[in-house]
Parts: structure tokens; sequence; C-alpha cells
């Protein structure tokens, strides 16, 4: 999860953790699903992340007229 991935960057000497992005995914919340650089990395180097913001929810509109629907599927 994105608060291991903080801790264990910020644990290595020489390197930080910067930020972190969310993007759509099926993952849970909070899953890093990629960061800038792996491996071996210059010191000083600045490790963003790109972190599950996890899957859509799509309200149930049924029954309801198709303004009223439309209006709730975009909330």
């Amino acid at each position: 999860l994105e608060a291991t991935a903080i801790a264990n960057i910020n644990a290595v000497a020489d390197i930080s953790y910067g930020s972190s992005g969310s993007q759509c995914d099926a993952s849970a919340v909070g899953t890093v699903l990629s960061q800038s650089e792996t491996g071996t990395v210059a010191c000083g180097a600045v490790i963003d992340l790109v972190v599950s913001s996890g899957p859509p929810t799509a309200p149930d509109v049924t029954g309801q007229d198709e303004a009223t629907a439309i209006t709730n599927i975009k909330i």
C-alpha cells in the first residue's frame, strides 16, 4: 500500500519520496501501481508513485426517467 511504499522509500539513504498521483484501477484503493524509478538510481533521486483510486462504482438508476438517470450517473 501507499503508506508502506513511502516508508520503504524514505528508509533508503540518499533517496526520497516525491509525490503520489492517482489512477482509476480495479486494484484496491491505495495499491501502488507504478513508481518513477526502480533498481539502482542516482544519489538524491526522488521517487514518485502512481496509486489506485479504486474501481468506479456506477449508481443504480433503474426505474428513473432518462433525464434523472443521466443526471444521477454524472454526479
